[in-house]
């Protein structure tokens, strides 16, 4: 079941990604060494809903692997 569409802004093919504990945020690594990050709708109906990246990090030097929140979801490590 198709839940969401990001829209145009993720150019790259998806390594990792990860959900906050709360599931109001989530990270996206790509092999084009990026993250992006997405605020989530808190009500997701029957239908699709369509999100776009609030923002984008760029501090990796290669493809992001893995990607967690810590437990209060104010940090987010990668590797």
């Amino acid at each position: 079941m198709k839940i969401a569409t990001v829209l145009p802004g993720i150019n790259a093919e998806c390594s990792a990604l990860a959900l906050n504990e709360e599931g109001t945020h989530m990270a996206i690594g790509s092999k084009s060494w990026k993250i992006y990050l997405l605020n989530l709708p808190e009500n997701i109906g029957p239908q699709p809903v369509k999100i776009q990246p609030s923002s984008e990090l760029l501090a990796h030097s290669a493809t992001v692997n893995s990607l967690v929140y810590s437990k209060a979801g104010n940090r987010l490590i990668s590797g």
